[in-house]
């Protein structure tokens, strides 16, 4: 015999929160994508690149906001919104530091 768990529809709050950490998860990713490509153009052409500080930074940025974003995809409740600030804080933390700084 197997048990059936009846959910409630999600609010729209929710949604939005989700679909706010996913679209910010997909620009931490691509731009860690972007800053690995630019060092390894830059250390084929021996050219000063990025260094491998802030190659490191960005993809563990990346990793953080994308086991966030998984978890706030597969979870419901008060888990989306927290999941959702830890993403938009990793990225907050990567563009500072890496970017506006």
């Amino acid at each position: 015999m197997t048990t059936v768990e009846i959910r409630k529809p999600e609010t729209r709050l929710a949604r939005v929160w989700r679909g706010v950490g996913g679209v910010v998860t997909a620009g931490v990713v691509l731009l860690a994508l972007a800053v690995g490509a630019v060092q390894v153009y830059a250390g084929v052409h021996d050219l000063p690149g990025p260094g491998l500080s802030s190659v490191l930074c960005h993809v563990l940025a990346a990793v953080v906001a994308v086991v966030a974003q998984v978890l706030a995809d597969r979870r419901t409740g008060r888990v989306v919104p927290w999941c959702t600030v830890v993403v938009l804080v990793s990225a907050a933390l990567v563009l500072w530091f890496f970017w506006y700084a």
